[in-house]
């Protein structure tokens, strides 16, 4: 039986939607091969549960909130630029949201419906949101609580590199090398170092976050 470990100093090609042109992207944030993919950690997470009212945000804040979309999103088109726009309302207020060059988000949200919303806003010109993300709420709807966020290159986004490090996790040829003993993380009570790998990327809450770190943390000190 061929070593498993070997799988991770194959070049991150052989993951879904990695081209030859998209790895010279993954190239320029030292990503040659998988392992080096996910040791690529998230810079910081994005939160989805820590939600307020609509009024309670202000200018230049990073808004997660839920709303109910208010009107019929509306299509503009001017020359090569469409935007629709919908209005966002809970309880408390209501906002403006407009999404640029992305058509098909008028088919996503339905008025009436209630949504997560995601995103930075703006007052300059009254209460605007642009290109937020956003979730239905609902049975069966939702996502993950925290997404990572990691360092970009232009040409290459979040969703690029999310998708490539949760291919390589789910692979089955994924391994992870348990590199402390036992004993040590026992005593230290570390978590196991699949827990850490798998959960710094995608964590279902601040706790696994927090233990994720810390083992990754120490197994950098320790093999110093």
């Amino acid at each position: 039986m061929s070593d498993p470990s070997v799988w991770l100093t194959e070049p991150v090609t052989v993951l879904p939607g990695i081209s030859d042109k998209r790895a010279k992207l993954f190239r320029k944030l030292g990503i040659e091969n998988i392992r080096d993919l996910l040791w690529l950690m998230p810079r910081t997470y994005e939160n989805w549960l820590d939600r307020k009212t609509i009024t309670s945000f202000r200018d230049g804040d990073m808004a997660v909130f839920e709303a109910s979309v208010d009107n019929v999103p509306s299509l503009t088109r001017r020359g090569r630029l469409t935007y629709i726009r919908a209005r966002l309302a809970d309880e408390t207020g209501t906002v403006s949201a407009v999404w640029f060059n992305q058509p098909w988000i008028g088919d996503q949200l339905v008025r009436g419906e209630r949504y997560v919303f995601r995103g930075k806003l703006e007052t300059g010109r009254g209460r605007t949101l642009a290109n937020p993300e956003f979730r239905r709420l609902g049975p069966g709807a939702g996502g993950p609580a925290f997404l990572p966020v990691y360092p970009l290159t232009a040409g290459l986004y979040q969703s690029n590199i999310r998708q490539a490090v949760q291919a390589a996790l789910s692979n089955p040829r994924f391994f992870t090398e348990e590199s402390l003993p036992a004993l040590i993380r026992q005593e230290a009570k570390l978590a196991a170092a699949d827990f850490a790998l798998r959960r710094i990327h995608f964590p279902a809450n601040q706790r696994e976050i927090d233990l994720a770190r810390r083992r990754l943390a120490f197994e950098e000190l320790f093999l110093v």
